[in-house]
């Protein structure tokens, strides 16, 4: 829900959803069309408020509202020209103000749908791997403040806080009153069943909105076959260890659209060892090794790259599938030791914890019938894997093709 925040020194309005400015009217569709957008008016009651940007429309329930810009306009205005043609995934994280949101701006306007308000930077940047994974993206324009979006291979930008004009922006503005005459909403109604009965072959036409310029982004899959065996060759080659550091925990994760997955393993320093030597002695020894590696506190972190081939899908999966969770449960029956979801709808995660090994994992893995795994790790408590349904591509309505 839409909620009243501070940006800039502006009072913005955040979490807003965005539609078509007019998504009934449309000169090419004809006269039935434009009847069945102003009965529909005229039926609706008024809304507290609405913002207009562009030929978007976001409807506000909140008369306080009125005379305030959207947050993402507010961030549109602060964007360089070259990035307005763009497609921009917009990451704002200010903990001051309790403000985690992300928002998509193409061409200069939003998309179509909700801005994701969130409860903290975490639950942020599980949002923007979410939206990245479904492609499209051009640029990520992020707080300064916000860590942990490195990885994805999208260029960054920070958005700062500097001065903005706020009277450059539109604002919320008091909803239309409906058309409440018994006259109005007669002639509309009888205009409507007139031009129903001419058009009754197709009575679709006064029902849909016009279908305007459409653009399908398509979702970026990886071949998982070739996932799964990169990963369990990595782990079965020589792996560097360092002395003094004991093996904590191993897998693969996918990383990101078109790039490669990774496979990566920590280790955790014995308590008996000085912590500089031993940093010093893994500097040291990974020279020579083509793995990635670094220590945070007692930990060694070491990472190599899984070649990954990715292919568009421009098909939504089979909606008479079962749901991931039920798939999990069916594939995994015997081994699991639990079968939990983390977060919420549309895109849960389904987190199948096992002792089983990876080689038995993969295998169950094999009778889902459409997934996408985010990650597999093995430690002390197991091995967990991770799920979720695989991404679908994007319509775009009103872009240009």
């Amino acid at each position: 829900m839409a909620r009243i925040v501070e940006y800039c020194g502006i009072r913005t309005i955040a979490g807003l959803t965005w539609d078509l400015l007019s998504p009934y009217v449309d000169p090419s569709t004809g006269t039935a069309q434009r009847l069945y957008g102003q009965l529909a008016r005229a039926m609706a009651a008024p809304p507290a408020a609405v913002l207009l940007w562009g030929d978007r429309r976001a409807v506000l329930s909140d008369r306080n509202m009125r005379g305030l810009p959207a947050l993402s306009q507010t961030v549109a205005g602060l964007m360089s020209e070259d990035l307005a043609e763009r497609v921009v995934l917009v990451a704002i994280a200010e903990p001051d103000a309790q403000l985690y949101t992300a928002f998509v701006l193409a061409a200069g306007k939003p998309v179509l749908g909700a801005e994701k308000l969130l409860d903290d930077a975490a639950q942020l940047r599980a949002a923007v791997g979410e939206i990245v994974v479904n492609g499209g993206i051009d640029v990520i324009a992020a707080s300064p403040t916000l860590a942990g979006l490195e990885g994805l291979g999208l260029p960054r930008i920070d958005v700062s806080q500097t001065d903005l004009d706020p009277r450059a922006l539109p604002v919320a503005v008091a909803g239309q009153a409906p058309l409440r005459s018994a006259a109005t909403l007669g002639g509309a109604v009888a205009a409507l069943a007139i031009t129903a009965s001419l058009f009754a072959g197709d009575v679709k036409a006064l029902l849909v909105p016009p279908d305007t310029a459409q653009k399908i982004i398509p979702a970026q899959v990886p071949d998982w076959d070739e996932f799964i065996a990169g990963c369990l060759a990595a782990h079965a080659e020589e792996w560097p260890s360092v002395p003094g550091w004991l093996p904590s925990s191993r897998g693969c994760r996918v990383v990101g659209p078109g790039l490669p997955a990774a496979a990566w393993r920590t280790f955790q320093l014995d308590g008996q060892r000085n912590l500089i030597i031993s940093q010093r002695v893994a500097e040291m020894m990974y020279r020579s090794w083509p793995h990635r590696m670094s220590i945070t506190d007692s930990v060694l972190s070491t990472e190599t790259d899984i070649a990954l081939t990715w292919s568009e899908a421009l098909t939504e999966p089979d909606q008479s599938l079962p749901p991931i969770s039920r798939q999990a449960e069916d594939a995994f029956v015997g081994v699991e030791r639990s079968i939990t979801r983390e977060g919420g709808d549309p895109d849960p995660v389904i987190l199948v914890a096992s002792n089983a090994q990876f080689q038995e994992m993969f295998g169950r893995v094999s009778r889902l019938q459409a997934y996408w795994i985010d990650s597999i790790e093995q430690s002390e408590r197991g091995t967990e894997l991770r799920l979720r349904n695989p991404p679908k591509p994007i319509l775009a309505i009103g872009e240009s093709q």
